[in-house]
């Protein structure tokens, strides 16, 4: 077992966790997991952007999965 632990608040980017995302199936099922919980595509905001809404609270605390 293994995680992926991101700073807090204000340090995140587009394409965090991108390189796991793309090399392990797990991830990919979390995403499309986190995905169908918030009946939106959390992933392709983390992983596309933009920046500027990445960066919302609302948003913000989502990531946090």
């Amino acid at each position: 077992m293994f995680s992926v632990i991101f700073p807090g608040q204000g340090s995140q980017m587009v394409g965090m966790g991108k390189e796991f995302y793309d090399k392990f199936d797990l991830v990919k099922n979390l995403f499309k997991e986190a995905d169908d919980t918030l009946n939106f595509s959390i992933s392709k905001l983390i992983l596309e952007g933009p920046k500027e809404e990445l960066d919302l609270t609302e948003i913000l605390n989502q990531q946090y999965f």
